[in-house]
């Protein structure tokens, strides 16, 4: 398994605009799709924290596919999986959920209730393919 670390947002990111934007910037590839995280955004929302986690995906297989058919996806902070908080899996009109074509590419756009807004979050995407799962780790800080 490879983990990823990314660099911080500065302390007046913070303070400038009421959340925290993280770049991240990386890129995993699988047999059957390539998944990017370039930047993710941590605030405040009716006093819980969320991280919107948006994965730019590539589907490299030859017919359509839903994100939810080339992998799963683990997030977790403090070794806990974090609860979902859009329902882009769950729902029938979620945003894993939309179909990519063949050689297409789509951001799904996720958020996910964090425990709080200090440990590292850790996505974790486990192919379907049977392939070795592989991880970036965001720091939030």
């Amino acid at each position: 398994m490879f983990v990823l670390l990314s660099a911080c947002a500065s302390d007046d990111d913070k303070k400038d605009t009421g959340s925290n934007e993280i770049d991240v910037k990386k890129e995993i590839a699988f047999q059957d799709f390539k998944a990017t995280i370039d930047k993710v955004k941590v605030y405040e929302k009716d006093g819980a924290y969320l991280i919107d986690l948006p994965v730019k995906w590539l589907n490299l297989t030859e017919d359509k596919k839903m994100l939810m058919q080339v992998t799963g996806m683990d997030v977790e902070q403090s070794g806990e999986i974090l609860d979902e908080a859009n329902n882009a899996w769950l729902s029938n009109e979620g945003e894993a959920r939309i179909e990519n074509a063949s050689r297409g590419e789509w951001t799904a756009d996720l958020t996910y209730e964090l425990q709080n807004n200090n440990d590292p979050v850790k996505v974790t995407f486990v192919p379907l393919s049977g392939e070795e799962s592989e991880s970036i780790t965001i720091n939030i800080e």
